[in-house]
Order: structure tokens, then sequence, then C-alpha cells
């Protein structure tokens, strides 16, 4: 998990294309921090900070070649702007690269064949933009724009139908639209991230059976959507200090769809899972340092956090944590412990046919378009449960002495 001046990122494409020098530096927080930005204890958190103005442009090129011949060769371009005044941030982000092809007669090979592809034929484009700024009223917003696509070519051989080469070629489209805003209300600091990505992916393959010439072709599309808010506030006030809460609602849905034509036979697969999750986590202070029984202990805190998660295609999860973090101020030292107990579910695959239900001999209801009972999945696999983890750790991290 990562954090952007103290905030939640919109995602991993927020902070790719930072230069190492926009960062004044990067903070290594401890696990249990996670919790107070809604995501599991065990988790790491990095915090990134970047410096208050930057400015940057760049543009470059590349050109790799052999030393003989001139197939393979891959020119690559890059343009960058990125831009930090008065809490905005403007990045912009281009790459192109294209890789030239290598057939068999490109090499001195015995019966090499100028119909086949040793490496194929590769053009890949990359854009990635990235805009924040306060919004007023405490306030800010972030949001992200990606866009990449791939295209590959090879060749597979002489057709015997014609003087051409068999050809296989593949495109996958990936486009995505993520954003982020934090700000505070009625005592309460919320941050919100939301996103949605779309990517297609096809493959056109020419065959050569017996006496017919066919080309097979493959289509996929994958979308998915997640949208989740955090809601922190200390409520309570104990002798010790204050009772801090952290309330986490997330929804997700990702859906699947691929087509294939085979050998004339055409076959479709429809998956879908939503995921609503909820989560809660109490910091409670014991005790407070330098007063009472804190002179002799020190700062002593316990967490505690519940999670529950209901997947449409398996059923609901439950997760309850525990930790305890301590800190002596005479000695400066700081040793939390916690512990999490995690239970993950299974993929979405599982549940479908040709997964690994239908590998174990579960077979589909023509009556239900091949689809079957999440109840049957499990009588049919008992073994299938979810996967169950605990973790368990202590750190000890001492301070520097005062010089």
């Amino acid at each position: 998990m990562v954090l952007i001046n103290g905030a939640r990122a919109s995602g991993f494409a927020e902070i790719r294309d930072l230069p190492t020098e926009a960062i004044a530096r990067v903070e290594i927080l401890p696990e249990e921090v996670s919790l107070k930005y809604g995501y599991p204890a065990e988790q790491k958190v990095v915090n990134m900070v970047l410096r208050q103005r930057f400015r940057a442009k760049l543009a470059e090129g590349s050109v790799q070649a052999p030393t003989q011949g001139s197939a393979g060769s891959t020119v690559a371009g890059h343009a960058a702007y990125l831009r930090i005044q008065r809490g905005q941030r403007l990045t912009l982000d281009a790459k192109a690269t294209k890789t030239d092809p290598i057939l068999e007669s490109d090499r001195d090979v015995i019966g090499a064949s100028p119909y086949r592809s040793l490496q194929p034929d590769t053009t890949n484009v990359v854009f990635n933009g990235v805009y924040a700024r306060p919004l007023g009223n405490g306030v800010s917003g972030t949001l992200n724009g990606t866009y990449e696509s791939t295209d590959t070519e090879s060749k597979l051989g002489l057709s015997p139908f014609s003087t051409e080469a068999l050809t296989r070629r593949s495109t996958a489209d990936n486009a995505s639209l993520a954003g982020a805003m934090s700000g505070a209300y009625a005592g309460w600091q919320w941050s919100y991230t939301g996103g949605v990505s779309r990517n297609v992916a096809k493959s056109f393959n020419d065959r050569a059976l017996g006496a017919v010439a066919s080309t097979d072709l493959t289509r996929s599309v994958t979308t998915s959507a997640q949208s989740d808010i955090v809601l922190n506030r200390a409520f309570l006030d104990l002798p010790a200090g204050h009772v801090g809460a952290t309330l986490t609602g997330r929804v997700s849905t990702t859906e699947l769809e691929s087509e294939a034509l085979r050998a004339g036979v055409n076959t479709n697969t429809d998956l879908t899972r939503n995921i609503g999750q909820l989560q809660a986590s109490f910091d409670v202070p014991i005790t407070r340092a330098g007063e009472g029984f804190g002179e002799t202990i020190g700062k002593l805190s316990s967490n505690i956090n519940f999670g529950y998660q209901h997947l449409s295609d398996y059923g609901d999860l439950e997760t309850v944590g525990r930790g305890s973090t301590g800190c002596r101020s005479s000695r400066c030292a700081c040793w939390p412990r916690s512990a999490a107990p995690t239970r993950r579910p299974p993929s979405i695959s599982w549940a479908t046919r040709g997964g690994d239900a239908g590998r174990a001999g579960v077979r589909p209801d023509p009556r239900r378009d091949g689809r079957r009972d999440p109840g049957e999945r499990r009588r049919a696999q008992p073994d299938r449960r979810p996967a169950r983890g605990s973790q368990a750790g202590v750190t000890y991290t001492p301070s520097p002495r005062p010089t």
C-alpha cells in the first residue's frame, strides 16, 4: 500500500512515472497503520513525500540494432512532463516501442525459412496522466487515466494453400480511469478511492489442417470497477487518551467475457463476481507515557478489528484481528505486536465450468445453462474451503538518542 503525502493513492499508475528527483523522502510505516487506511493489518505501508515545488520535462529516444543485419531492431521513444506547485500536481507520460521481427532466414540455420518467426513484430504504446489539486474547504482530489496498447504478429510457416505465411496476431488494449478524494466533515476524516478498468484481448491464428484452411479467433474482455470510502474519528475520551475508530466500506465487481472459435467450434464464457466488504477498527489507549502505570511500562494501546466480506459467487467471509503497541519514552523505543487471522476466497474460475470444480468431476446441469448451485460446489469439493492464514510478529524500532 502506497501513500502520497500521507493520502491514499488512486492506484499504482499514479506513482509509477514519478522521477526519483521529485521524492523528498520515503517513510516505511508500521503494519498496523494500514488499518487506519481501511486495509488489512498485514499489508505494508509506504508513504512517499514529494517536494513542494518541482518541474521536469523529458524527451528521449533509443535505438537498439544488431551489429550484423537489421532484424530485431528496437526503436523506443519517451516523453514526460511533471509539475508540482502550490499543492497541485500534473503528470503526463507517453512511451512507444517498436520491435522488428526476426525470421529464420535472418539466421545462419540449415533449412531456414522466411515464413517462420523467431521473434514477433511488436508495437507497444503507453499513455498515463495524473492531475491532483486542492478543491477547497480542506478537500483534495486526484484523477488518473491510463491507456496501453500492444500489437504482436508472428509467422508460423508457409501456408499449403497459398504463397503467404500462416500468421498469429494478437492485440491487447487496456484502459483505466481512477480517482481519489480526501477531506474532513463533522469531525470525521474521510477518504474515497474509486476506479474502473477495461481490458480487451484478441488473437487470430491461421490453421491448415488437412485440406481446410481456417482461422482461430479468440476475444476476451475483462471489466472491473471498485469503490471504497474510509472514515476516521476519535470519539471517546479515556484517561489514557482518545479511542480512535476507522470504518471502511468497499464494493467491487469483476466481469470476464470470452469467446473462442477453434476448428469451427464456438465457445463462450461469462463470469461475474461482485464483492461487498465492511471493516471496523478500534484503537484503545491503555496507558499514557509518564502518567500512573505508564511511568513504568510507557505508552500502551490495543487494537481490535472486524471484517465482513460477501462474494456473490461464493458466500460470506469474516475476519477478526487484534494487536497491541507499546512505547517506553525513557528508552525511546517501540515494540508493536500484531496478529491478524485472515481468510482468502478462492479464485473466480473455481466456481465455473472448466475451473477447478469442473476438473473435480462436477457436471453442469443443462437446465442451468452450465451454472451450478454454490452449495453443490461445496458438497462436491469439501476441501475447497477458503484459504486460512494468520500472521503475528514483533517489531522493535529504537529511536535515535538526542546528541
